[in-house]
């Protein structure tokens, strides 16, 4: 070879390096700009042409964070089209992650919750938005989810929030506490034991998603007087008409159990609809309309006391009741006295 020749296949190469080491510090700054969140598209080009592929902080911290998780997330616009979901949505949905992108969640959605679903998207700037839906599956089943919307900004632009919390398991427990007799027979709602074994699974649940409950304990004034003067039977027929007012009072989701005698306990999770004062008033809405078309020869009265259960204070379900204990006393002394109450004729 001669030596011009070998003299210009050097400078070939070492220009070729010169290029490769720009590219590699080009590369090295558009990965420290993703990580920063500084780039929102990257501009491809290739054999097929040029194509814009949007990052939107791909490579982040709080990406990998997302991924990780346990429930479903995703980012929607607000009109209900996703523009992100991470992986475990995608397998909730039995879909390939490339099939949920850009869609709009309601395709999403089992058709008798559609509505629900559509109340939620237009709630979601109310703190503490959450819902219970089921969504369809590719495959056509369902799947039984609790979702929890919050608006949030995105690169500038309004957006919601989304976390889908796969419900299956407390279902399931559900089911397990019927067939397992933990239901009390006089009233239909659970009893002791059955309380206290749901309770746990969704103080677990609320520590999981960080999520506030609201534990609720009620106390049938009077019955005592009710069975001395009127016999038992009016006395049970008393914890029935209870039993079913607080069935309206609260959710189908919440956990509402008779205690024992006539102590009631109530777990609810907590919602900008669902705060203490609100759950005391319409419980007592609820007194008063049974009071005045029940046709009893009494009115029914109870004496509540309501605690937070707050998953960054985390503590037992036996502390709480003992606290919702105190509460509910100290509300009976201040409205009825010691013993109080409306006593029948």
């Amino acid at each position: 070879m001669a030596v011009g020749e070998r003299h210009r296949s050097r400078r070939d190469l070492e220009n070729e390096i010169g290029a490769l080491r720009q590219r590699l510090g080009e590369s090295e700054e558009i990965l420290r700009a993703i990580r920063a969140g500084e780039v929102d598209a990257i501009l491809v080009a290739d054999d097929a042409g040029e194509r814009i592929l949007t990052v939107e902080g791909a490579d982040s911290a709080f990406r990998v964070l997302v991924e990780a998780m346990n429930e479903g997330a995703a980012i929607l616009r607000e009109c209900g089209t996703l523009t992100y979901c991470n992986g475990r949505l995608a397998a909730m949905l039995k879909s390939p992650l490339e099939l949920v992108m850009g869609q709009p969640l309601i395709e999403f959605i089992a058709s008798p919750d559609r509505p629900a679903w559509r109340a939620l998207l237009d709630r979601h700037h109310a703190a503490g938005c959450t819902g219970t839906v089921a969504l369809l599956c590719t495959d056509g089943s369902t799947l039984p989810v609790q979702l929890s919307l919050s608006a949030m900004q995105v690169h500038g632009h309004q957006s919601v929030c989304l976390v889908a919390t796969d419900l299956t398991e407390h279902i399931r427990t559900e089911e397990e506490l019927r067939s397992l007799s933990l239901v009390d027979a006089l009233t239909g709602l659970y009893n002791r034991r059955g309380f206290f074994t749901l309770a746990e699974q969704q103080l677990k649940l609320a520590r999981r998603i960080d999520g506030q409950l609201q534990l609720v304990f009620a106390d049938l004034d009077d019955l005592k007087l009710i069975n001395d003067r009127l016999g038992h039977d009016e006395g049970d027929r008393a914890l029935m008409d209870v039993a079913a007012i607080l069935r309206t009072t609260f959710r189908e989701s919440d956990t509402i159990a008779r205690l024992g005698g006539d102590e009631f306990a109530i777990l609810a999770t907590c919602s900008l609809e669902m705060n203490p004062l609100t759950l005391a008033l319409r419980l007592q809405e609820h007194l008063r309309a049974h009071n005045t078309t029940g046709h009893r020869s009494y009115a029914l009265s109870m004496s509540v006391g309501i605690v937070t259960y707050d998953p960054e204070s985390p503590t037992s379900i036996t502390e709480l009741l003992s606290r919702a204990d105190a509460a509910m006393y100290q509300e009976k002394r201040a409205h009825h006295g010691t013993d109080g109450g409306n006593p029948p004729p």
